[in-house]
């Protein structure tokens, strides 16, 4: 009864105050203008993390009264609001991305010494890895990846919230399945958070998430992935894999295509100007591919909340099962991933600097034209 009056005030609260926050927004220019790189055509408030976060802490106040929480909860959920205020800093400043990195190993380190530590890694074939002294730097580099992972699917109408909605439902059921209750309720009140801000930030969106909203559920997600995991079965290595998966994806094709770049242009490779520039956003993520294919944003939007639901559903079948029927699992579902990647991307992977080169003067050109091929494509839905 509990965790569904949590899931209600999320929600309803998230509804309310959203409305407020469009029309604060907009009365003082908190709002993300339009440019060659990004799909919208107006100015659209930037600041829904605000909303988030505050339907979240809305909707944990009973757990407050009725609930003493354990030490790490409470250390949780104040490094959960440093992750907040760090993506709202850089809502209104525009950090560089090396100094927005710092902080997130700052948080990763925090995190670590408050009780959450990724230890030991079972691959769910009969054995184990014991990480010892890489434990710290494993810990802060899980969480400094799905926070800049789930950053980048940021780039769609309802995209990164739908996400969090299906992925947030199935960890807090693997959480209140293993009893841990209150992580269980902050994951209902996260994913009930974003349906709220859903229904605004839906093509066309009134109203973005932001940095303060993004970084702050890219780490809820971070942890409560990996304690569902750890909670669940030895086979922990898969469950944050097959809900993260998209994210993941994103990520990993991102570095892999700065990396071509990099050597075609440059005839070298700096692990450091990878990193950098891979939480530097660009235009040319999976949502934009099947943009440019021909699909609306709310149909893209409803492929990718497909892929989520179904790599969730692998994740769940995947816990208890056999050795040998996790990696043929796992192992099918990589294979699917491959081909709709051969399919969208590695045609275009290997395109010469020259068409490239092209390519970015002509999104330039076209910086405020609708004609342009993704707002020509979009326009018609």
């Amino acid at each position: 009864m509990l965790l569904i009056s949590t899931f209600f005030i999320g929600l309803i609260v998230a509804v309310a105050v959203i409305p407020f926050l469009i029309q604060l927004s907009n009365r003082f220019g908190w709002v993300d203008q339009p440019n060659n790189r990004k799909i919208h055509l107006f100015p659209v408030s930037r600041i829904g993390g605000v909303g988030i976060f505050f339907a979240i802490f809305c909707a944990i106040v009973p757990s407050f009264l009725l609930f003493n929480f354990d030490s790490f909860s409470w250390k949780f959920l104040c490094c959960s609001a440093f992750a907040f205020a760090l993506g709202l800093f850089d809502d209104f400043s525009d950090w560089r991305p090396k100094y927005k990195l710092l902080f997130q190993v700052l948080l990763g380190a925090a995190t670590y010494f408050a009780g959450f530590q990724i230890q030991t890694i079972h691959v769910g074939l009969g054995h184990s890895i014991s990480l010892g002294i890489f434990s710290l730097p494993i810990t802060v580099f899980w969480i400094a990846l799905i926070m800049n992972a789930f950053n980048m699917i940021d780039g769609m109408d309802g995209l990164a919230t739908s996400y969090c909605f299906i992925t947030m439902i199935g960890l807090s059921i693997l959480l209140m399945v293993q009893g841990q209750t209150i992580l269980s309720m902050i994951g209902f009140a996260t994913a009930s958070a974003c349906l709220g801000f859903y229904l605004y930030n839906y093509h066309p969106a009134k109203i973005f998430m932001g940095d303060s909203g993004s970084q702050f559920l890219g780490y809820l997600l971070a942890v409560l992935s990996v304690k569902a995991a750890y909670g669940s079965s030895q086979n922990v290595a898969w469950v944050p894999l097959t809900f993260l998966s998209y994210p993941l994806m994103e990520l990993l094709l991102s570095i892999i295509r700065r990396t071509i770049v990099q050597i075609k242009k440059e005839h070298k490779i700096s692990i450091k100007r990878v990193i950098i520039k891979t939480m530097i956003a660009d235009s040319d993520h999976f949502h934009h591919r099947l943009l440019k294919y021909g699909l609306s944003q709310k149909i893209s939007n409803i492929i990718i909340m497909l892929f989520t639901l179904l790599s969730n559903l692998i994740g769940f079948v995947l816990i208890h099962q056999s050795n040998m029927m996790i990696l043929f699992g796992f192992g099918l579902f990589g294979f699917g991933m491959v081909l709709l990647l051969r399919m969208l991307y590695v045609e275009d992977m290997w395109i010469s600097q020259e068409r490239s080169e092209m390519e970015k003067e002509y999104e330039i050109g076209q910086k405020f034209n609708p004609t342009s091929i993704i707002r020509k494509v979009d326009s018609r839905y």
